[in-house]
């Protein structure tokens, strides 16, 4: 391994220490290789950063602030591994929740069941070519806890064949989410 004012006084390209990283990674030698890799910052800051600047508005600013600012932003907003499997856990759980609160039966279907502002919102469908006197649903609503804070529920009368109908199950109070508990069709 070569001293760094060696590196940096003779005419070693960025290539070559870039290179000597990887080889060095390779051969798990990483106190060596985080060394050359410092070695190699030396060499682009003293070749291509030293006494450069961006002017913006006006204003000089120097390229290593520029480039310090563009490494930081890179890999502050580039998504991880456990962020990108987070999100993706929280998608399946929705979905499963999305599930849990549908109804599909006999040509009677609850969906799109959702939280909207103190209430519940969702559609009933009729796929029946007849018409259906009473469709009756009902809702657990749970605090973040899990807590039962209390039951709603919402009358569909004279539902006509072939029909869609918005519905909305009303609370008192804030809830985290819902359970369809029970669907009762006459």
């Amino acid at each position: 391994m070569s001293d760094i004012k060696e590196v940096t006084t003779t005419a070693k390209s960025a290539f070559e220490s870039f290179k000597k990283i990887l080889l060095l990674l390779k051969d798990r030698r990483y106190f060596a290789a985080s060394k050359e890799f410092f070695v190699y910052g030396k060499i682009l800051y003293n070749n291509h950063l030293k006494g450069k600047y961006i002017t913006i508005a006006g204003k000089k600013i120097p390229m290593t602030l520029a480039v310090l600012v563009t490494l930081f932003g890179l890999y502050y907003f580039y998504p991880n591994e456990k962020a990108v499997q987070y999100a993706q856990e929280i998608a399946e759980k929705a979905e499963i929740k999305q599930e849990m609160n549908s109804y599909n039966k006999d040509g009677i279907k609850i969906y799109n069941m959702r939280k909207c502002d103190m209430s519940v919102c969702g559609e009933i469908a009729n796929e029946k070519n007849d018409i259906v006197d009473s469709i009756v649903v009902k809702v657990t609503f749970f605090s973040p806890t899990g807590i039962a804070l209390f039951e709603g529920g919402v009358e569909a009368t004279k539902v006509n064949a072939n029909s869609k109908l918005k519905i909305i199950i009303p609370t008192e109070e804030d809830f985290a989410y819902f359970k369809l508990t029970e669907v009762i069709v006459e």
